[in-house]
């Protein structure tokens, strides 16, 4: 069992959600991780409201934080409550979107219930779902926040899951989490939040006044959470400000700006990031990745540290995009003494599921906590949520947690590396497309592709 130093460990009664008149100190922040302590920070969360709980979350399964929801409710029927999730969250063949989750749908309709009986007009349910496609915003609502009290917001890489949010000591996806009092950045989200949930859109369900949308199949209940051997971090608290705000559709040029603002270095954790993405049925290099390049050729120095693409099961070597970007990375880093590493998380000895965790630490003073991937479509066409925390103590506490995900990482196996000379699958959307760059030898080809000055 790997042993830490403590950060800021919030123990006892958790007296810093429970506030005294409902005051907190301006700028202060409350961090925390996947799987090690998320479950009750959520939940916490929740319990802190005193006015008024606005929530947008992708997916809601999780039992115990759709209780949460349901006791505050029952217990001040003066609270607001106002909850926006994605009502078509997944993609089948030949069709973009399908419907939740029955698991989401149940506990939607129980918190619904809760609502319409506390008699608050206020309170309510929306779900974005178009019967007709076209009619969409965005492709999905991805976000993941909680604005409290209009004081507080909380942003989230992690949806409402019990795979996400486990019990404490129990294996689940990788992810982070803050916290944060930010007037500005409450006035921020609030608008987004009032946007997106506008029933006068016609994406959008108010289930005040209209039925719940189709929602076949019966609710599966959940797994027993696994017990993990490994140390858990515990929450951590300090002082942060809100420096940007990043949200999708448009992402990619936020991201790739705060990449290239690091003077001394990046670290990365996604859960997916393809080096490369079709536009009109041609690979370009996705800018992400592209910024990531060009801030090593600096002398930033980048750690990036990738989900396993067999996290859910065996694929070919050319299907696994990640491992791609990582090998891809690693061979120019090498070619042009770069000082970048790319790893794939080892999930067995990190003791985790899969990364799901879509954040960066830049120079070790700021944080982005977010939902966006690094996919075209996330930062093209998603609704997604990222905010920018300018704070030596957020990049502390997640910079442990990073150095302990990457130090129980092994390096590239550069012998899978090697399949990637052989022919991509040029049918995926992304990352398919630069596997043919490896098939080109000469160094003046691939500096031409990035913008390399040979060495």
């Amino acid at each position: 069992m790997t042993k830490r130093r403590k950060l800021g460990t919030l123990a006892g009664a958790l007296v810093f959600w429970y506030i005294t008149q409902n005051t907190v100190m301006a700028g202060t922040a409350w961090f925390g991780v996947s799987p090690d302590n998320s479950r009750d920070f959520v939940i916490d969360v929740i319990n802190s409201t005193r006015k008024e709980l606005l929530i947008n979350i992708y997916e809601f399964k999780h039992p115990a934080i759709r209780d949460a929801v349901i006791n505050l409710i029952n217990k001040n029927k003066s609270i607001t409550v106002q909850i926006l999730v994605e009502g078509q969250p997944y993609s089948t063949p030949g069709q973009t979107h399908s419907p939740m989750r029955p698991e989401t749908r149940d506990a939607l309709k129980a918190i619904q219930a809760a609502m319409d009986k506390s008699g608050n007009p206020k309170s309510t349910v929306f779900i974005m779902y178009a019967k007709d496609e076209t009619k969409r915003r965005f492709v999905y609502d991805h976000a993941k926040y909680m604005v409290v009290d209009l004081a507080r917001v909380y942003v989230s890489s992690e949806n409402f899951s019990p795979s996400t949010m486990p019990k404490a000591e129990s294996i689940g996806n990788r992810g982070w989490h803050v916290f944060i009092e930010d007037k500005a950045l409450v006035k921020n989200i609030i608008s987004m939040f009032k946007e997106d949930s506008n029933p006068k859109e016609a994406d959008i369900v108010d289930l005040r006044t209209e039925n719940f949308p189709p929602t076949p199949g019966t609710a599966t209940p959940p797994k027993a959470d696994r017990p993990r051997d490994q140390e858990s971090f515990p929450r951590g608290k300090g002082t942060a400000v809100a420096d940007d705000v990043i949200t999708s559709p448009g992402s990619d040029k936020g991201l790739v700006e705060l990449i290239e603002s690091a003077n001394h270095s990046v670290d990365i954790e996604f859960a997916s990031l393809p080096s490369s993405w079709k536009v009109d049925g041609k690979f370009v290099n996705n800018p992400v990745f592209q910024a990531l390049l060009d801030v090593a050729k600096k002398k930033v120095k980048v750690r990036l540290l990738l989900n396993d693409d067999e996290a859910w099961g065996p694929l070919p070597v050319l299907r696994r995009q990640n491992l791609r970007a990582a090998c891809f990375a690693q061979r120019i880093a090498s070619g042009y003494k770069l000082p970048l590493t790319a790893k794939i998380v080892d999930v067995n000895k990190v003791g985790i599921t899969y990364i799901h965790n879509k954040g960066m630490i830049i120079d070790n003073e700021r944080v982005l906590v977010s939902s966006i991937n690094g996919t075209k479509n996330s930062m093209k066409n998603n609704r997604e949520l990222g905010i920018v925390l300018d704070s030596p103590d957020a990049a502390d506490y997640y910079g442990e947690v990073f150095d302990y995900d990457w130090a129980e990482s092994g390096k590239l196996d550069f012998k899978i590396c090697e399949e990637f000379r052989k022919k991509p699958d040029d049918d995926e959307e992304d990352g398919g497309g630069n596997a043919a760059f490896l098939t080109v030898p000469g160094d003046q080809y691939l500096a031409a592709i990035f913008q390399l000055n040979p060495l």
